[in-house]
């Protein structure tokens, strides 16, 4: 499990050095259990007018500076923003990670990276949370379930599952339940696909089902 967890983080952070470190910084200090990297907005001071125009900028008499001339140059044109994909992944390949389960544990660790890469916004169904919970306290420890769990929601959001959810789910009549839960939850999350190893599970689904494979592929095609 410690290797497959340490190369999420790998990937992320290899990646992240490639494209550059500004406004995004690593966890530093603690246990990495899930490669969990915090993006945290980095704030820069704003600059005193003191520092711009010198010790009498704040003054009546101070020069007042004037705006730099654009030389009639239009600004370039900004490029189009390309709207993240966002998926909700089914509990098993939370558990491919997480337990490091061959063969599949390869590319769910990939596409955890990408997601937290932010190539995708990546969530999970609130009720698959718990099981998260119970499996890695079963595992080790609660201190473990706990820190494991905060991390885990660090980089997926988490996907309500209310009442609307349940009865979609009841309409849709599939023989698990659960599988119905997951599709309702994304489909009221608006996510663009579900993940799962077993998409022929979810028979007739609301929205598009794909496998990890190929929900990396779409994340990561230039």
């Amino acid at each position: 499990m410690n290797a497959m967890l340490s190369y999420v983080y790998a990937e992320a952070d290899a990646q992240r050095r490639r494209e550059g470190s500004s406004g995004r910084e690593a966890i530093r200090g603690g246990p990495r259990h899930l490669g969990v990297t915090a993006r945290r907005a980095v704030s820069r001071p704003l600059v005193e007018a003191a520092e711009v125009g010198g010790p009498d900028a704040g003054s009546a008499n101070a020069p007042r500076s004037r705006p730099r001339r654009t030389g009639g140059c239009t600004p370039p044109a900004s490029r189009p923003q390309i709207p993240v994909k966002r998926l909700l992944l089914d509990l098993n390949v939370f558990l491919d990670v997480i337990l490091d389960r061959p063969p599949d544990a390869d590319v769910a660790a990939a596409l955890w990276a990408a997601i937290e890469r932010g190539q995708g916004h990546g969530m999970v169904p609130a009720h698959g949370v718990t099981t998260i919970f119970y499996l890695l306290e079963k595992a080790r420890d609660a201190a473990f379930a706990r820190e494991g769990v905060e991390r885990l929601i660090g980089v997926f959001a988490v996907a309500p599952v209310d009442d609307n959810v349940v009865r979609r789910a009841l309409a849709l009549t599939w023989p698990d339940f659960e599988d119905a839960v997951c599709a309702a939850a994304a489909e009221a999350s608006g996510c663009d696909a579900l993940v799962t190893r077993d998409p022929d599970g979810y028979p007739n689904a609301p929205l598009p089902v794909i496998d990890p494979a190929a929900a990396l592929s779409w994340l990561t095609q230039e």
